[in-house]
């Protein structure tokens, strides 16, 4: 991945303490329970909704074991789910939103295997992921070194990724009270419209985005 090595070029300036995970989505049917898109699995009466009983749109399922932030969070989960409602047209820019859905699921939920294909489905995408060890100080929000420096240099390579999970949120815009992050991903990792260039934070208890 071009991320990583990237990263991996950035982070050996500096003590590497914290463990990220990076993921990218690919043209390809999945080769596992990780996949961006399709209609996710079948949850039956879990199915997300909005407050008119509009179903949300499945946006990915990541399998914990392939992403240790989300084993720590979930520890008797199989999956985590992130599901949002009108994905093209969707305004979840502020926390506590009722417009996303993060889901567990259980390992009898994936043996029940997918749910019904709608039209509002994005591409279903292969994901991959690769595992690596930072600087917990690239996740610091002061400013008080040049942007030539090794915090900055590597600051700047975990943002540009295409998903991370793992360390702490790097903001596009002014920091926001989420509760426990999980990952953050641009539109080249799921296909759904998040204003200018930007960003979704996901946190166990609220999943919003910022852009430019």
């Amino acid at each position: 991945m071009r991320d990583t090595q990237k990263i991996r070029s950035a982070a050996e300036a500096l003590e590497r303490d914290t463990p990220i995970t990076l993921l990218t989505s690919h043209d390809e049917p999945p080769d596992g329970v990780s996949r961006v898109g399709g209609p996710g699995f079948d949850l039956g009466d879990r199915q997300p909704r909005g407050e008119d009983d509009e179903a949300m749109t499945h946006i990915w399922t990541l399998a914990t074991a392939d992403v240790p932030a989300l084993a720590a969070a979930f520890p008797d989960a199989a999956a985590v789910a992130l599901y949002v409602l009108e994905p093209q047209e969707n305004e979840a820019w502020e926390p506590d939103t009722d417009l996303t859905a993060l889901v567990s699921l259980t390992a009898e939920d994936l043996r029940r295997g997918d749910a019904a294909p709608t039209e509002q489905d994005l591409g279903l995408r292969r994901v991959a992921v690769e595992h690596l060890e930072v600087a917990s100080a690239a996740f610091d929000e002061g400013g008080d070194d040049d942007n030539e420096s090794p915090r900055r240099q590597l600051r700047s390579a975990i943002y540009g990724a295409s998903a991370r999970a793992g360390g702490a949120p790097i903001w596009l815009q002014g920091g926001e009270d989420g509760g426990d992050f999980l990952l953050q991903f641009d539109e080249s990792f799921a296909d759904l419209n998040l204003g200018d260039c930007g960003i979704m934070y996901v946190f166990t208890q609220t999943q919003f985005w910022q852009c430019h």
